[in-house]
């Protein structure tokens, strides 16, 4: 997994992608966050 699909958004081939479908299917969301210094970035 590259900084370059979580960066623009394509987890479908990474790991993540896995998970996420493990979690929507359990009827939940899946959020993925970068914490810098006070700033959130909410990446998936």
């Amino acid at each position: 997994m590259g900084l370059h699909c979580i960066k623009y958004g394509d987890i479908k081939d990474s790991q993540l992608d896995t998970l996420r479908k493990y979690v929507k299917a359990i009827g939940a969301v899946l959020r993925v966050e970068v914490e810098i210094s006070d700033d959130r970035f909410l990446i998936v």
